[in-house]
């Protein structure tokens, strides 16, 4: 099992945080530029259990994931897993923070195991790469959104 983790310090209350974080829309304003990701499932009200799916078309190839959201403990945490991806696990944990004078922690982490086995991590370079690059782009997204609030 290999992990990313990042941490963000943001200005806003910890329910817009959460808030935030709930609203399955949000996943498409938090694409990179050159990644393009598309609700295949509307969910209106995500709750324990909720299922849904998403197009990722990243460099001209098509994936679906399938998305299960596994926790939900208002206004703390919040887990989701892949049920269908290119990994052969993937759990993301986003843990919610209030740090007092108005300021909030979101830390992300993942969990992945890529599949193929030792040929899979080989590339474990390449997916942290990737991974650091995308969650600095969700990050700086979120943080323009919910401190222009």
């Amino acid at each position: 099992m290999r992990y990313f983790e990042k941490k963000l310090e943001l200005k806003c209350s910890l329910e817009a945080l959460y808030g935030f974080h709930t609203d399955v829309g949000n996943l498409l304003k938090l694409s990179p530029a050159g990644t393009k990701v598309e609700l295949l499932d509307p969910i209106l009200q995500p709750k324990e259990g909720s299922r849904f799916r998403l197009r990722v078309v990243k460099n001209f190839i098509p994936m679906i994931w399938g998305i299960e959201i596994q926790t939900m403990q208002k206004p703390h945490l919040l887990v989701d897993i892949a049920t269908k991806s290119p990994f052969a696990f993937w759990r993301h944990t986003h843990k919610f923070e209030q740090l007092g004078n108005g300021h909030c922690l979101l830390t992300d982490t993942v969990e992945y195991v890529l599949p193929f086995g030792f040929l899979g991590r080989a590339f474990d370079f390449f997916v942290q790469k990737e991974l650091e690059n995308l969650f600095r782009h969700r990050h700086n997204v979120t943080q323009q959104i919910l401190e222009e609030k």
